[in-house]
């Protein structure tokens, strides 16, 4: 691969998710002087107007089906890490997924600086050895207010930076669906799709999942239980921006039903472009809608989900509310965000 800096932003697959979005961005802000690699590709490749290296390195090993198996595997997906970073001579690694924390230890070994983004908020990531693996690194920011918060309940430092919108983009001039609800979201279990399912039984609506397959044992089981209950689900896959911003715009109302989180994209772009939204009442997606009810469901009821639908509370005062969300959303994720994780890396790049 070309080298072009002593500063890797590793991630385990581009594109994959929310998190990758704002990777995409904070490269093209031309602001960072890194490698963007994606460590599964095989290839380096253009994405989008930003350059993407491959190391061919095989981190998820998602055909090996026994744990113990697959985490003995990713041991050693991690060590040719190790040896690809000891080679390019990188004297500083961004590592945008926890199942890099078992480079940490490699790298402090080396007198490499490991810099940790946290996405989701991870109960598993509070206890050993994850936190032990976290109190290593040099340097830790997040996206997500709760995980910030606990992070210091911990005694760790870390700089809460929030995501990037870009407030420029136009929205596609069509008209709403009656019918067609919409999921952005990857199919894995802990993004809650079979609840979505399970609330629009027998009903007129139709839903709609943009992203990628990510579990395609999940993906099998939504699928059957649709079957089970009369529900009409299409899986689109992964779509580009521009497709999912036509998605938004024509959708009646975009479902953020997960159980877990960092800082939903969709629940933003949802905002900008005012298209109306339900999300669960997990404290990330809370905190996105200022924790208005009209905005939210019990992440354990498809019953509540199916009764918001009905949108009986869908009046002038919803319209308002979520003009404020406009509002706030402009306010909260600027550009200055982006700066701000470019500080941080330089300044973790000194020696």
């Amino acid at each position: 691969m070309a080298v072009k800096s002593n500063c890797w932003v590793l991630v385990p697959e581009f594109p994959l998710g929310g998190a990758e979005r704002q990777i995409h961005e904070l490269f093209l802000s031309g602001n960072l002087d890194a490698n963007l690699v994606d460590v599964s590709s095989k290839k380096h490749r253009e994405f989008s107007g930003v350059q993407v290296s491959g190391l061919d390195i095989d981190i998820f090993q998602k055909n090996t089906k026994l744990k113990l198996f697959r985490v003995i595997k990713r041991l050693f997906s991690i060590y040719k890490i190790y040896k690809e970073l000891k080679k390019n001579k990188v004297k500083v690694v961004i590592l945008y997924n926890t199942i890099f924390l078992p480079l940490v230890p490699l790298l402090k070994l080396s007198n490499i600086r490991a810099v940790f983004s946290i996405r989701e908020f991870k109960t598993g990531l509070f206890r050993f050895p994850f936190l032990n693996l976290i109190k290593m690194c040099d340097g830790i920011f997040t996206n997500t207010p709760k995980v910030s918060s606990r992070l210091k309940e911990e005694g760790i430092h870390n700089e809460l930076i929030l995501n990037y919108i870009n407030l420029n983009q136009d929205v596609p001039n069509t008209e709403r669906s009656k019918n067609k609800l919409l999921i952005i979201s990857n199919v894995q279990p802990h993004k809650n799709i079979d609840l979505a399912i399970r609330s629009i039984a027998g009903s007129e609506f139709t839903l709609e999942v943009a992203g990628k397959i990510t579990d395609k044992d999940y993906h099998n089981y939504c699928v059957s239980l649709a079957s089970k209950y009369d529900s009409k689900v299409n899986f689109l896959g992964l779509l580009d921006h521009n497709s999912m911003r036509v998605k938004l715009a024509e959708c009646k109302c975009l479902i953020h039903p997960s159980l877990m989180e960092g800082t939903s994209n969709a629940i933003i772009d949802a905002i900008m472009t005012q298209t109306p939204l339900l999300v669960s009442d997990i404290d990330e997606n809370l905190y996105l809608v200022d924790n208005l009810s009209a905005f939210y469901f019990r992440h354990d009821s498809p019953e509540e989900l199916k009764e918001k639908l009905k949108f009986s509370n869908l009046d002038d005062n919803y319209y308002e509310d979520l003009r404020y969300l406009k509002i706030r959303v402009e306010r909260k994720f600027t550009i200055e965000n982006l700066e701000k994780i470019c500080q941080l890396i330089k300044l973790k790049s000194k020696f």
